[in-house]
Formats: C-alpha cells, structure tokens, sequence
C-alpha cells in the first residue's frame, strides 16, 4: 500500500524567527490563492472589448494571488503571535 503524505510535519520551531514565520504563512498563502485560481478561468474576452481593456483586466486577475495590504497585515500580526507563543513556551 503506497504512503500518502498529508501532513508537513515540523517539530523543532523554536529557532524560526517572526520573519521566517511570516514568509512562511506569506508563501503559503500565495500557493493557496493560485491553486484557488486554477479551477478559475481566464476573463471571457467579448466580441466588444478592445485589447487594452482585456489586457487589463487579465492582469488584474493574474495579479490577485499576491495579499492585499489588509491580508498582509493579518499575517504579519499572526506571525508575530505565534513567534511570542513560541517564546513563552520555550521559556527564553
């Protein structure tokens, strides 16, 4: 019977900084927005839309995967917490 990984599994954390924590959550994020943009398709281009417009439109729609300033700031204050979780449980 073939092993199916369903976890990533990390147990000595300790020495992550805030930084690392959120780069981490940053990347996670990332490959969750794209891999929800995936099953989405391209914007339809209709008979009346001139090629500027349709350009812009797709690259605002590529360019969605990135956080917004709002989420950047949600995960940057999670990943402050958890670095001070991480710290208190250490006892340092």
């Amino acid at each position: 019977m073939p092993r199916i990984p369903f976890i990533d599994a990390r147990f000595d954390l300790s020495e992550e900084s805030r930084r690392d924590i959120e780069s981490r959550l940053t990347q996670h994020f990332v490959a969750l927005r794209k891999k929800s943009q995936a099953a989405e398709a391209a914007p339809e281009l209709s008979d009346d839309d001139d090629e500027i417009a349709a350009a812009v439109r797709y690259r605002a729609h590529a360019q969605r995967c990135y956080p917004s300033d709002a989420e950047a700031a949600r995960i940057r204050a999670r990943s402050k917490k958890l670095a001070l979780r991480r710290d208190a449980a250490t006892g340092l």
